[in-house]
This record gives structure tokens, sequence and C-alpha cells, in this order.
């Protein structure tokens, strides 16, 4: 478990938990169950190895050990971990994807203070990384 979830008041989706819908909150979410539907955090996000997300994620910063299919947003940073995955395109000023873990899908490094959904019109930096996969990120691109 991350030693940060325990030290701050949060959420906590134990194994074997399957929640359908959306979640908003402002506190440190960890999950080792299953939510199906976005989630947006002010906080830390952590999908722990048993973890799995179906839906958008949008947090200050995520560690993903598990898995997510959608799109991640952090106005931090995004550490893919441990044999993590991102089905989905990842939007953060830093990204960083361990070598067992793999994002299908395009990374794009944004400002500090984006706070918004990714519409589009997010401001940018200069460095675009894009991820090798044959498939498109999600449905829409099909």
């Amino acid at each position: 478990m991350n030693l940060l979830f325990f030290l701050k008041p949060g959420l906590y989706v134990s194994k074997g938990t399957v929640i359908k819908g959306n979640i908003i909150t402002d506190a440190n979410v960890c999950v080792t169950g299953t939510i199906n539907g976005d989630i947006t955090t002010q906080a830390m996000l952590t999908i722990e190895k048993t973890g799995l997300i179906n839906g958008n994620a949008h947090a200050k910063n995520v560690i993903v050990k598990g898995k997510i299919n959608g799109n991640v947003q952090s106005n931090g940073k995004v550490d893919v971990v441990k044999k993590g995955e991102i089905d989905g395109n990842v939007y953060a000023p830093e990204i960083n994807v361990d070598e067992e873990s793999l994002v299908k899908g395009v990374t794009k490094l944004t400002t500090a203070n984006t706070s918004d959904e990714h519409d589009g019109n997010t401001e940018l930096s200069e460095s675009i990384t894009p991820i090798i996969s044959d498939e498109p990120a999600n449905e829409e691109e099909k």
C-alpha cells in the first residue's frame, strides 16, 4: 500500500469491491478493487496492483500499479509503475513510465496549472512523447 494514503484521510476501494458510477472527492483515493466510472480528486490517486478503473481519471498526482481503461489527467505527476497499465491518453506536467509498464495511447506534457478536463485547448509544452500503439486509445478514434 502507499504509505502517503494512510497518513491522510481518504477513500479506499478494497479488493473485491465494485463501484458503478462517477466519484468526485477532495481526498486521497486508493483503489485495490474496481471502479466502473470516472474518478476526480484534488489529491493523490493510487491504483494498486489489483485495482482497475474503467473510466477517466483526474487527480493532482496519480500512481498506477494496476490498470486504467480511460484517459488520465494530472495537475502534477503520473507514475506508471510495477507493470501498471493505462489504455488511454495521459496529460500531465510530469509523466514517468517504468520499463515493465504500458501506456496504450499518447502522453502529452501539459502546464502545471491545468485544472479543467482536457478539451483540446489545454496549453501543451513543446515536449510531446508518443507511445507506440497499433490500436486507437478509445472507441471514438476507431
